[in-house]
């Protein structure tokens, strides 16, 4: 569905060049700014910015054979909310605040509809997370 929904979009986005409702269509306007010389500057700066910072990065990783979805299915929970709980510990732990999330999900087709949501940590998490 999502590669149909890809296609319809592109098919309609390169025969249609207006925006909006059909009755209030308006052509797409280019969008031109203009950049100061201290503008161009700084944008000729971040490349070496990044490199910088890039050089401290850190990853650390764990691998842990303990259980694996298939565990985590027959307890009849949720993978994807397993991943937020750790996400939520995670960013606890680093930054002793919680944080909304963003979750999407899909009716039977994506053209017919979406649902998009910020989630807030519920006071299971919240417990959770200052264990």
């Amino acid at each position: 569905s999502m590669m149909q929904y890809a296609k319809e979009v592109y098919v309609d986005s390169a025969n249609q060049v207006f925006t909006g409702l059909p009755t209030e269509s308006a052509p797409v306007k280019r969008l031109d700014p203009v950049l100061t010389e201290d503008h161009k500057l700084k944008l000729m700066a971040v490349p070496d910015t990044f490199d910088e910072l890039k050089k401290s990065f850190t990853i650390d990783e764990m691998k842990f054979d303990g259980f694996g979805r298939n565990y985590i299915d027959g307890l009849k929970l949720s993978s994807d909310s397993i991943c937020q709980l750790a996400f939520q510990i995670t960013y606890w732990r680093m930054a002793r605040q919680f944080v909304g999330t963003y979750e999407s999900g899909s009716t039977a087709f994506f053209k017919y509809g979406c649902v998009r949501v910020c989630v807030c940590p519920s006071v299971a998490v919240v417990v959770t997370c200052q264990c």
